[in-house]
Parts: structure tokens; sequence; C-alpha cells
């Protein structure tokens, strides 16, 4: 996912992740040079990267020249400031949209939870990682 920033405003772009084509490990076979490939098709090469947690894939980036940070992935904090951004994503996007509408948070009897229930939630996690690590940098 990428996030285009402009004062509070974030626009998310998918980039890679489709669903319906492969099941919900998508990303699990993506080299880093696919990915260097996929940023060079979008020219954002040069932006800042950040990855989840793994380890090879990170220093894979790395050694092909591209910054890559270790993602914050606080899910309280970082739903409260994503939710204080006014957030867009492409109206064509259906695999964004639905995403989206399926998302959810859990629940107690009539309590609603702050955590998000899993799955249905990649898009949406890689977006939060990418708004909420960039407050901090």
């Amino acid at each position: 996912v990428a996030i285009g920033v402009w004062n509070n405003k974030r626009y998310w772009k998918r980039l890679a992740y489709n669903k319906e084509s492969s099941g919900d490990r998508t990303m699990a076979n993506i080299s880093p040079e696919n990915i260097l490939e996929i940023l060079k098709m979008n020219n954002m090469e040069q932006k800042a990267i950040y990855s989840e947690h793994d380890k090879n894939m990170i220093s894979g980036l790395r050694r092909l020249g591209l910054g890559v940070s270790l993602a914050n992935k606080s899910i309280n904090a970082g739903i409260m400031y994503v939710n204080e951004q006014e957030n867009y994503y492409e109206a064509s996007d259906m695999i964004m949209k639905n995403e989206i509408t399926k998302y959810q948070f859990q629940t107690i009897g009539e309590v609603i939870l702050n955590t998000p229930v899993d799955g249905n939630d990649h898009l949406m996690n890689a977006g939060r990682y990418a708004i909420f690590s960039d407050k901090f940098r």
C-alpha cells in the first residue's frame, strides 16, 4: 500500500495485494526485487518504506538500496491516529473497498473493542503501519 500525504489527508493506493487471485498469504512469495519493480513502476523507489517484521525482506530491500524501516505496529494508537486523518482511496479499487467494508472490530456482547477482527485486514494493517510509522519519521 502506498500512502500519499497532503496536510491531514491520506491517499491510499493498493500496489500489489490481490486477495482474489492469491489467497490470504498474498505477499508470502514476493521478493525484494518484485517490490523494487513495483515501486519503480509507480515512481516511488525513493519514498519511505516500512516493513511489517520480515528481517530477510528488510535486509533484501536494503541490499537493493532502498531505505527500509521497521513499522510501528501499535494497534490502538495507530487506529486512533489513522482515524484522525481524512482517508481516501481510488473509487475504482474494488479490492480496497471490499476490505474496508469487511473491516470489523471484536466485540464482547454489545461492547465494541478497539481490536480488529483478524482476516480481511491486510490492506488496512499495511496502511496503518505506513501512516502511524511515518508520524515518527
